[in-house]
């Protein structure tokens, strides 16, 4: 069974890129193939660690935006709009990280723990950077059941800082 690691992330690059390059390179030694949106930043740093060791990528992009596309994309799957575009990264993913961002990689992870959390996607496991942990606070407080006093996503949350944060919780 093909595993896929969907990568979320800021599309400029940043200081949290070699973290990403890394991901992608150990996340592809370990047999998985590299999703993201196929842009900069985040998403290229991944792209280009997975190829590194021969590793397969597939970037999920807009068709509002075909320029800048990263070079270490083998497979492009190109959506309309940005909530398809969510939902095929979101459908990809047997493992999700969220590395720092803005409000898309923002709406991105809440969209994951939504649909998670509502029974609409089977659960899996989430790596969250610490940069989040704030937010996730935030969503934790309104995504408890009030019959059960519990959250479907608590389970499957891994904060990370560092790659073997990750690695070390793959299984």
């Amino acid at each position: 069974m093909q595993k896929y690691a969907t990568i979320f992330g800021n599309s400029s690059y940043s200081i949290y890129d070699n973290l990403a390059y890394e991901t992608g390179f150990e996340l592809a030694k370990r047999g998985y193939t590299i999703v993201n949106g196929g842009y900069g930043g985040i998403m290229e740093a991944s792209s280009k660690g997975a190829k590194e060791i021969k590793g397969k990528t597939i970037g999920i992009t807009l068709s509002k935006f075909r320029s800048g596309i990263n070079n270490y994309i083998d497979e492009i799957i190109e959506k309309d709009n940005l909530l398809d575009r969510i939902d095929t990264l979101i459908n990809m993913g047997s493992v999700y990280i969220i590395f720092p961002g803005g409000t898309g990689t923002l709406a991105e992870l809440s969209i994951i723990c939504e649909f998670i959390n509502k029974g609409f996607k089977k659960p899996r496991k989430i790596f969250i950077h610490n940069f989040w942990r704030p937010v996730y606070d935030l969503l934790k407080i309104y995504s408890i059941d009030q019959k059960t006093k519990e959250s479907a996503i608590l389970k499957y949350v891994i904060f990370f800082n560092k790659l073997q944060d990750i690695i070390s919780n793959l299984t």
